[in-house]
């Protein structure tokens, strides 16, 4: 091979901040849905969507899982041969890895995925200033970290999903090869992640380059390879299927037991099984000479293939074709209350008809209008998502599930769905392009606190917190009545149950503390001498008599937030529950020896005043019994 390229790893300058890179720990998580593989999916294929050259195409991708059979030179002494020492250098993030034992065997387990139909890394790839890169790929992909031009309802927003493909790799290392319409036409540029580290007394930063270096403006700059030569040697070593054809090839070297057909193909299936059905998305999954080819014609034989199933993908792939086929869509009108409470759906919209269809088995697709205002320009925003429902009384609470265009949000199914199945799409630009500015960078949630979504939007958490409650709010209108709701004040706004039903001495978790304290629920902390005294329950909390009877007409304020690393109560999110909206949020509130009667409320705190003396006041229920709760109680002067 030319000299052309070689591995660089740069030494560590005085002036440079001494840093380890954590973009690894974004895409952990101890879900199956959410493993390694998972990630790796996800990013690859949305990358891949988000660079469709024609849109009347669809986006084709293949993953294959190969080895180098007896031709482990061809890494060990030609693609990595000055990179061994530093791949085994002390510190470096690497766990057990050398050269003798991946060499050892003769082989070398590798991934290759390929993408067609896209525009592969287009831009000028001597560019390195984020503020003249405009929409520069390449620049993007390789050059910049936690930053991206991605907008509207493209998948990317962070800048970190090319992370993956190092992760998939023992030796943290990856080489991509891109076919553009810009000049240069092909080039072949590679990266390896690791950790600060120390060789021959020398301090390295943790980027390394595959690379040819060239003097700008008397630096160092990394840049691609262009020559005709080291693409074809690239392209026949490791068998790139890729032509002409504009697109992405990546190899990653030495990848992890984890890839492989089965573990792929779950993958593919449940994470972009409405892109594949819409036609958008094929993908060919390779490994062993056996051929998967995963289409909008054979994505129904896939899904009855794929085993260990963590949500039933059948029923949802059946939500999508009536999603696809558009017809009979029911369009539903939203209520805005004054003041600061929740979006919901206007009563009276569900018929008899509907809801007689809906207990046969009927699948109904609802279309919902929202607005928002995007601040910074004061322009008012009307948009609509889609939610598509069919009832399962074989099943108990199951989870909505989530797309934001061809992306699946996993991680936002806090409110259960009972006895049915709820499928939401988003698929309108401006409100794709609202919540994708509130997704982490992993892609698996939606939080008002992410910093490309801060400041921009007016009545955008409200907005974003009814698109993930509207499957129960639709379903409280579908469903029989589950009960009569006490005419008290907040009658409206909780369901308040009468004293027989709370919970009995029994039922106490371990938890009390008095008034003004803020205590985590499952610790125990006891303040004696107060007037009331606060217990966990299961799901919840009680209110209840402390060692000083209080008084006809007292009144307290109590707060609730789930724990956080601090400041937990500025941290609220009105996403984790509401109690102004509490059916959606699954909270239920019961009085007994209490009122709300002329009391303030908020979405996270509650007033009342004390009707008679009791040994229990107030109990709150329905909170997410793996998250820790902090609840703050206050006597309110009269």
């Amino acid at each position: 091979m030319t000299i052309e390229l070689e591995w660089h790893y740069f030494p560590k300058r005085r002036c440079d901040k001494s840093r380890d890179p954590v973009q690894d720990e974004f895409f952990q998580s101890d879900q199956e849905d959410e493993s390694q593989v998972f990630h790796f999916v996800r990013e690859v294929l949305q990358n891949s969507l988000d660079a469709r050259r024609d849109p009347n195409k669809p986006v084709k991708a293949a993953i294959h899982v190969r080895d180098l059979s007896n031709k482990i030179d061809i890494l060990n002494k030609k693609w990595f041969a000055n990179a061994w020492d530093h791949i085994e250098a002390p510190n470096n993030g690497l766990s057990g890895v050398s050269r003798k034992s991946l060499t050892s065997s003769k082989t070398c387990r590798f991934l290759l995925i390929e993408d067609f139909n896209t525009t592969g890394l287009e831009g000028d790839i001597e560019e390195h200033r984020s503020s003249f890169s405009g929409d520069n790929p390449f620049f993007y992909f390789y050059r910049s970290e936690g930053m991206s031009a991605k907008q509207n309802e493209k998948g990317g927003r962070w800048g970190l999903g090319k992370y993956v493909f190092p992760r998939a790799s023992a030796i943290r290392s990856f080489i991509g090869y891109s076919v553009r319409k810009d000049q240069p036409k092909a080039v072949i540029m590679g990266q390896s992640i690791l950790r600060y580290h120390e060789l021959k007394g020398v301090e390295y930063n943790p980027d390394g380059w595959f690379c040819k270096v060239q003097r700008v403006a008397s630096e160092e700059m990394p840049m691609p390879g262009v020559t005709p030569t080291i693409i074809k040697e690239f392209c026949e070593d490791f068998n790139i299927l890729r032509k002409k054809q504009t697109g992405l090839s990546i190899i990653v070297p030495f990848a992890e037991q984890v890839f492989n057909a089965k573990s792929l193909r779950k993958a593919v299936v449940e994470q972009f099984f409405l892109s594949i059905l819409r036609g958008d998305l094929e993908v060919g999954i390779f490994e062993r000479g056996v051929k998967h080819t995963i289409t909008k014609d054979s994505i129904g034989k896939e899904v009855t293939q794929i085993e260990n199933q963590r949500f039933n993908t059948a029923t949802y792939l059946e939500l999508a074709r009536v999603y696809n086929e558009n017809h009979q869509v029911i369009p539903l009108d939203t209520l805005q209350p004054k003041g600061i409470g929740s979006l919901t759906i206007k009563d009276g919209q569900i018929n008899e008809t509907m809801k007689s269809n809906y207990q046969k088995g009927d699948i109904l697709h609802f279309k919902i209008p929202v607005e928002f205002v995007m601040t910074p320009i004061n322009k008012k925003v009307s948009s609509y998502f889609h939610v598509i429902l069919k009832s399962d009384l074989k099943s108990g609470a199951s989870k909505p599930v989530f797309f934001r265009g061809h992306l699946r949000i996993n991680d936002l199914s806090d409110t259960s769905s009972p006895h049915a199945h709820a499928l939401v799409i988003i698929d309108e630009i401006q409100l794709s392009s609202m919540l994708g500015d509130a997704e982490n960078p992993a892609h698996n949630r939606w939080s008002s606190n992410c910093s490309n979504f801060r400041g921009k939007y007016k009545n955008g958490q409200r907005v974003m917190a009814f698109v993930r409650k509207c499957p129960r709010l639709i379903l409280d209108q579908l469903l029989p009545d589950e009960g009569k709701e006490d005419e008290s004040a907040l009658s409206h706004i909780f369901p308040i149950l009468d004293g027989s039903k709370l919970e009995t001495e029994d039922d106490l978790g371990p938890v009390t503390t008095g008034t003004g304290s803020t205590t985590p629920t499952k610790v125990n902390v006891t303040n004696q001498k107060q007037k009331l005294q606060i217990q966990e329950i299961k799901g919840g909390f009680k209110v209840v008599s402390g060692e000083d009877i209080p008084r006809k007409k007292d009144r307290f304020l109590v707060k609730v937030a789930y724990k956080a690393k601090e400041n937990s109560f500025s941290k609220y999110n009105l996403l984790d529950f509401d109690f102004m909206n509490p059916k959606a949020s699954g909270i239920k509130l019961n009085l007994d020896g209490a009122s709300t009667s002329g009391s303030r409320y908020g979405n996270n705190n509650v007033e009342f005043s004390i009707e008679k003396p009791d040994e229990i006041y107030l109990q709150i229920t329905g909170f997410d019994e793996n998250r820790d709760l902090l609840v703050d109680l206050d006597e309110v002067d009269q």
